[in-house]
């Protein structure tokens, strides 16, 4: 029995990376973008260049700079997850990404991931490009808030320790979210925020490529 409690203790000390999707893991700018204009019957065309500046906003931002009304947010964000999966075919991951997630899981990080977007088009995209099994927990549809509830629900429902969690998310609102449940958190600057937003809102780690997300990772066990 006390073997058994010992190798608990040790299990409960794992490190372990929680990541979010879209604009995280996935680059889904093109499908938010072209999404968000039907749905605020916005014709206009965007230049390369006016595109690299709406990709610095939240996705919040983005609904209303495109036109979408403030009392639709909700309903709009719940129908993009449910039709989001008949276009999953043309998400792709970052370069660099599905690289970050091997390392990380084949150097014995617990990979999960808590996001706004459904179960379903998260497991469709992590299976189509050979990610799926890297990951020992999904959770879908935190809604525009829930996020930081989700990581707490993983930190209970999986024995994590705060210490050695890391929330890796590209919004000021991940930021938070990493904040509220008392994990550390990571931004990243290649999803949707501006990243001098994201510097000022001080996360323990700020990644400009996908490979620094190891490096910070594994350089935080060493201080």
């Amino acid at each position: 029995m006390k073997q058994r409690q010992q190798s608990r203790g040790r299990a409960n000390r794992r490190k372990a990376v929680i990541f979010d999707f879209d604009g995280t893991i996935a680059d889904s700018f093109v499908y938010v973008l072209n999404f968000l204009k039907a749905e605020a019957g916005n014709m206009q065309t965007y230049s390369i260049a006016e595109q690299k500046t709406l990709r610095q906003m939240s996705m919040k931002r983005l609904a209303l700079h495109i036109g979408v009304p403030v009392w639709r947010l909700p309903l709009v964000y719940f129908k993009g997850r449910r039709v989001m999966r008949a276009h999953m075919e043309h998400v792709q991951p970052f370069a660099g990404m599905p690289q970050v997630i091997a390392e990380l899981h084949a150097a014995g990080y617990q990979l999960f991931i808590a996001s706004a977007n459904s179960g379903k088009n998260i497991r469709h995209l992590l299976k189509g490009q050979g990610l799926d099994h890297y990951f020992k927990a999904i959770r879908g549809g935190s809604g525009y808030t829930g996020k930081a509830s989700f990581i707490r629900q993983m930190l209970i429902r999986y024995r994590l320790s705060k210490d050695l969690t890391w929330y890796v998310g590209d919004e000021t609102s991940d930021v938070v979210a990493a904040s509220a449940a008392g994990v550390r958190c990571l931004a990243v600057t290649w999803g949707f925020a501006d990243p001098k937003s994201l510097k000022e809102m001080e996360p323990e780690g700020l990644a400009s490529k996908p490979a620094d997300i190891v490096r910070i990772v594994d350089d935080s066990w060493k201080k």
